[in-house]
């Protein structure tokens, strides 16, 4: 009888070995996961301020950067963005983009008008650098 209770409670421990052992990792994970704290880093970068900061923004731009920046500049520093579209050849999804980056940088402000925005640029157009 003696050996037969030990057999049972062996097969018992085996049939629940597997339960316990996820049991464990998962208890182990949710413990790991909870002690760990979340860090996160957001570096903000400031371009230079003042005139002598945008032109020296400018000239660190992207191509597509440049063109969306000469072509507000050759119509005296104010475009509509839907014209952007239609004279750089870039699709709208770009053109935001491009001057979402515009607008961190603080080369370019936007200002709603209508189902568009006027874009023009924060520094006087008529000096703006060899792009």
């Amino acid at each position: 009888m003696v050996v037969g209770r030990q057999e049972l409670t062996l097969k018992i421990l085996l049939a629940i070995s597997p339960f316990l052992a996820a049991l464990t990792i998962a208890g182990v994970y949710i413990f790991w996961k909870r002690t760990k704290p979340t860090v996160l880093i957001k570096t903000v970068s400031k371009p230079p301020s003042g005139v002598r900061g945008a032109y020296e923004s400018l000239k660190m731009l992207r191509d597509d950067d440049k063109l969306v920046i000469s072509a507000i500049a050759q119509s005296k520093g104010k475009m509509l963005q839907k014209e952007l579209t239609t004279i750089t050849n870039l699709p709208s999804y770009k053109i935001t983009r491009i001057l979402n980056r515009l607008e961190r940088l603080e080369l370019v402000t936007r200002k709603k008008y209508g189902m568009t925005n006027m874009v023009s640029v924060n520094f006087d157009p008529k000096e703006i650098p060899e792009l």
